[in-house]
């Protein structure tokens, strides 16, 4: 057998690995698939709800504080301590001082900072509210 075929091979072998592990993850219950829909909603400025199978099974999710937790990176029912942690991750990576020498770039992230504190803000009062 040559080495490209056994290389093709291998390519193979572990592309199905990794469908079948995708898979598994997305039945398992870690797994809140509604993070990838609430941050293409969130992307396109659509107002969807999604329902999910975490906390409060069945219960249909306020877009707004889907849109938050997309914004944060984070998948929804996320805690306080989590959202605090992204949220100074995210703004620590964006904020407009690292980009002072492109005006261009500095407005960009000063716009996404803003966002980011926004949401942060929108969370910490829901959380705060609902006791999490």
């Amino acid at each position: 057998m040559s080495r490209i075929l056994r290389l093709l091979i291998a390519q193979l072998v572990a592309q199905q690995r990794y469908r079948a592990w995708r898979e598994a993850r997305r039945r398992t219950s870690t797994y809140d698939s509604t993070y990838d829909s609430a941050y293409e909603s969130a992307q396109a400025g659509q107002d969807r709800s999604a329902t999910s199978d975490g906390p409060g099974v069945g219960a249909t999710r306020d877009p707004d504080i889907a849109r938050c937790y997309a914004a944060l990176e984070l998948s929804y029912g996320a805690d306080l301590v989590a959202v605090r942690a992204s949220y100074k991750r995210l703004v620590k990576l964006y904020h407009p001082d690292r980009f002072a020498t492109d005006p261009e770039k500095m407005a960009t992230a000063t716009q996404l900072v803003r966002e980011l504190n926004d949401a942060y803000e929108c969370l910490r009062r829901h959380l705060g509210a609902t006791g999490r």
